[in-house]
Parts: structure tokens; C-alpha cells; sequence
């Protein structure tokens, strides 16, 4: 029997950082809180290729794999229990994304967050993925420091003696 696995997330603009959600319209045209992507996994299926497949099927937007990353997994404390994992996808240019009769797209800035009616779980993983995201810009930057200019030899020479 397939146990499923949820998987949520959004798109990540680093240039702008701005992320994209989704806002679901209720009955009457109403809208209703901002919330990330989120998808039961297929039979097979991981939890990275199964948010690669509701941003395909709901953006029209072919995602990488190596450019969908984790944030955290978790279970839920609904009474299902369920598997969830949490991504962000990386992309390179802001994607214009129309509303269609279920909902609609907008990009917001993470300080922008702070004063938008969420989903209580969504704004919990942005929360969470801000905090890995930043941290995962500020090691992407150290790695690309100059290291000081050594010259090999002249340490060897000097731990030889």
C-alpha cells in the first residue's frame, strides 16, 4: 500500500529575493489566504519530483531537479499523520504567472511576508525557508572569497626545519 507523501514548496528568485505563491479563490470570487504549492506524492514517486510535477502542471513551468532545493520534513500533527516535505526552487528570471479560474500568482518579498494573511502552515515553511535560504546564500558567498595568497613552497620549506 502507498503511504503518501506531501510535498509543498515555492519558487525562490535570488536576484529579487522574492518567492512566488499561490492564492486559491473560495466561493463568490472571495479570496482566501496566500499558500505555497502542495501536492500528494504518485505511488513511486519522491517528494522532489512530485513538487516538480504540481509546479509543471500548475505553472506550466518545467523545473531542474538540481535547482529544487530541501528546506525540512516533518509530520504532520493533523489527524493523518501525514509525510511532509518542504522545497524551494531556484529560478533565474521572474516568471509572469496568470490567474485562471481557481486561482492566482503573485512574487512577494520575504519582508513583504510579515503582513500578508497565509495559511498558518505556509507562513511557518517560509518562515523556516527564509532562514535555510539566507543561510545557504551566506555559505554560496564564503565559498567564493579569495583564500590568502600562500606560496606552497616556502611553507614547506618552513615546516621542514
Amino acid at each position: 500500500m502507498h503511504k503518501p507523501i506531501y510535498a509543498s514548496g515555492f519558487l525562490y528568485h535570488p536576484s529579487t529575493h522574492q518567492i512566488l505563491l499561490q492564492q486559491p479563490t473560495v466561493r463568490d470570487n472571495l479570496p482566501s489566504p496566500l499558500d505555497i504549492f502542495s501536492v500528494v506524492s504518485r505511488e513511486g514517486e519522491d517528494p522532489k519530483s512530485a513538487f516538480a510535477r504540481i509546479i509543471l502542471e500548475e505553472l506550466h513551468i518545467e523545473l531542474k531537479i538540481t535547482n529544487i532545493f530541501p528546506v525540512y520534513d516533518y509530520t504532520s500533527s493533523d489527524t493523518h499523520h501525514r509525510d511532509v516535505f518542504v522545497f524551494y526552487a531556484v529560478v533565474k528570471k521572474l516568471v509572469d504567472v496568470f490567474p485562471d479560474h481557481k486561482r492566482t500568482y503573485s512574487w512577494f518579498t520575504f519582508k513583504q511576508i510579515s503582513k500578508l494573511s497565509l495559511v498558518d502552515q505556509a507562513k511557518q515553511d517560509i518562515m523556516i525557508s527564509e532562514r535555510v535560504i539566507h543561510a545557504a546564500e551566506r555559505t554560496k558567498a564564503s565559498i567564493h572569497v579569495e583564500p590568502a595568497h600562500i606560496h606552497f613552497p616556502k611553507l614547506l620549506r618552513a615546516f621542514s626545519r
